[in-house]
C-alpha cells in the first residue's frame, strides 16, 4: 500500500506526505520533466520523471500501480482508469472518486470543454 501522486499540478504534495509519515507509508510521485525539483525529501518518497508531453505522468501511473494504493489526482480521465485495478482514487480536495459518479464526472467534464471550443 502507497500514496501515489499525480505530480503534475498537484496542490497537496507536503500534505500527503505528512499523511503518509503518519501512517509509515512509502510516496510515489509521478510528474513531467517540468517540474523536475532538487529539494530534498525524506527516503520513503520516490519521484518518478516523465518526458514533457500531454498525459505522460498518468500513462506511467497507470503502469505503475498496484492493488491497495492511494491514489491523489485531479484529473478525471485518470481517476476513470485507475477505479478498476482495486486501488482507492481521491481529488485533491479530499473527494473520493466512486465508480457509481464516473460518468457524470467525465460527462461534465466533456460538456465543459465542448462550450469552451464553442
Amino acid at each position: 500500500m502507497r500514496i501515489v501522486i499525480d505530480g503534475d499540478g498537484s496542490p497537496v504534495k507536503d500534505e500527503a506526505i505528512a499523511v503518509a509519515k503518519e501512517f509509515g507509508l512509502p510516496v510515489l510521485i509521478v510528474t513531467s520533466v517540468d517540474h523536475f525539483t532538487t529539494k530534498i525529501y525524506p527516503d520513503f518518497i520516490q519521484f518518478i520523471y516523465v518526458d514533457k508531453g500531454a498525459d505522460g505522468a498518468d500513462y506511467r501511473i497507470v503502469k505503475e500501480i498496484q492493488k491497495g494504493d492511494f491514489i491523489i489526482t485531479q484529473d478525471y480521465g485518470l481517476a476513470s482508469l485507475l477505479l478498476g485495478k482495486k486501488v482507492r482514487v481521491f481529488h485533491h480536495s479530499g473527494k473520493e472518486y466512486l465508480p457509481e459518479t464516473m460518468d457524470s464526472l467525465l460527462t461534465q467534464r466533456y460538456l465543459g470543454a465542448q462550450m469552451r471550443k464553442a
